[in-house]
């Protein structure tokens, strides 16, 4: 991928050749769907006064809790 405008390109012939949106999957690809029950989030600040979020996932959407400081 040479740059940004090469991408944005073609995204933009993919859309035009598959407009149902789904693209074609070869016969050999794989994969797997991962779905997070819970995730933390961990953001530097200085003088070691770090921010720590915990995501869980509940019936009504993301549950956010600060665990730090």
């Amino acid at each position: 991928m040479p740059d940004r405008e090469w991408l944005e390109r073609r995204v933009e012939e993919l859309d035009r050749e598959h407009p149902e949106g789904d693209l074609p999957l070869r016969q050999d690809w794989g994969g797997f769907l991962v779905t997070p029950e819970t995730w933390e989030f961990w953001e530097n600040r200085d003088n070691r006064l770090h921010d720590r979020h915990r995501y869980t996932r509940g019936e009504d959407g993301w549950k956010v809790e600060r665990l730090a400081p």
